[in-house]
């Protein structure tokens, strides 16, 4: 049986919340940028090309570009921002079904030399309703199998904030 309550938002929690806006930063520029140079170089290079009835579209298109790219920035960042703005999260205690340790090997580390050993290190997963989930050390060596582990969500996003001992 799951045990759920809100609890406030923690400086820790908006900024690990305000690291999901860089997408809808991202791919706004990557209209925005190309968008305003194409406009600027259609109307440099040929100028009656963006007149039309006589009245000059260029800073028209520019404005319809930066106001695109504006509305694609406030969509994909619309449920963060709510978020942060309602200043709660949903914290569900769930039952842990197994605690894994596991050996991993840093990607590219036997690529010097024929016969390099790679570099190990161990890495530490919790079970929660058949879902692998990757922690730290000292979390896993605080939980036990068959006890709880406290899932912090945003409510609006739905977003894993943290997942951390239950209190």
């Amino acid at each position: 049986m799951e045990k759920y309550k809100k609890m406030p938002l923690e400086a820790s929690d908006i900024k690990t919340l305000k690291y999901q806006f860089r997408p809808g930063i991202l791919f706004p520029l990557m209209l925005l940028v190309p968008g305003v140079v194409v406009v600027r170089v259609i109307s440099n290079m040929n100028p009656e090309l963006l007149l039309l009835t006589g009245i000059d579209f260029t800073w028209f298109l520019m404005v319809v570009v930066i106001g695109l790219a504006a509305l694609m920035h406030f969509t994909m960042t619309r449920n963060y921002r709510a978020d942060i703005k309602n200043k709660v999260k949903n914290v569900v205690l769930k039952p842990i079904q197994r605690l894994e340790e596991k050996t991993d090997f840093e990607a590219g580390s036997g690529t010097l030399y024929v016969g390099q050993e790679m570099n190990a290190h161990k890495v530490f997963y919790v079970i929660v309703d058949n879902v692998r989930h990757r922690i730290d050390k000292e979390l896993y060596n605080m939980l036990e199998t068959g006890g709880e582990v406290a899932f912090h969500y945003a409510p609006v996003s739905n977003y894993l904030i943290k997942i951390d001992r239950p209190e």
